[in-house]
């Protein structure tokens, strides 16, 4: 639907309605049922870096959108004990109020856990269907950011790292705590890729490194 409703006639309201009916009707389980919550909206056109971070104006009049093709998997399809991807993002800051609300969103209409990490700089970490966690960052990445950057991505074939999606992290305009953040991905098992996602000097002299 359009801003203020221009632009979508009677019949494709209800039309629209008589599907969400029949989907509501469905198991509150049915990955079906989990699909149709995906509404295309429009997004603000970020500005892309050539190093592949993602620039734009820190500002509130956006929207979010998860992508439409294909189903959003249920959680328990997979993950349990087997192969997931996992990717790691470092962002100049996170201090939307939209943003910190409709990230944990996504992560859980994704089947996806892990933990963001507001305040500058900000962090996030999400794991789950590798097609969930692509769906994720697509989708992240037309949000207007000062800077974000996918730091890692990888495949784990020892299960979730994360047992929820948390919030945490400093409130708007302040500094992060990057002890804390790195206490949560050491308690998670993922430590050793605190300084590449922080980009931290490390003794080799490598800095901001984006794999």
């Amino acid at each position: 639907k359009l801003e203020g409703g221009e632009g979508v006639s009677s019949s494709m309201q209800a039309r629209a309605s008589n599907i969400r009916a029949r989907i509501q009707s469905l198991p509150l389980g049915s990955a079906f049922r989990l699909a149709w919550l995906t509404t295309p909206i429009l997004c603000a056109s970020p500005v892309y870096h050539s190093s592949g971070s993602i620039a734009g104006p820190h500002r509130e009049s956006y929207s979010y959108a998860i992508p439409r093709r294909g189903l959003v998997r249920r959680a328990t399809d997979f993950g349990e004990g087997g192969s997931v991807r996992r990717a790691y993002l470092w962002s100049h800051h996170i201090y939307a109020k939209k943003k910190k609300r409709e990230i944990p969103e996504l992560a859980k209409k994704l089947g996806l856990t892990g933990f963001c990490s507001t305040g500058k700089p900000g962090f996030i970490v999400v794991e789950g269907d590798e097609a969930n966690v692509k769906r994720f960052l697509s989708t992240v990445k037309r949000w207007p950011w000062q800077r974000l950057i996918v730091r890692i991505q990888e495949d784990s074939e020892k299960g979730r790292a994360f047992g929820n999606f948390q919030m945490t992290g400093a409130g708007g305009g302040e500094k992060n705590d990057l002890k804390e953040v790195r206490q949560i991905m050491d308690q998670a098992g993922v430590g050793e890729h605190f300084e590449t996602v922080a980009g931290i000097q490390t003794s080799s002299g490598n800095k901001d490194s984006n794999r």
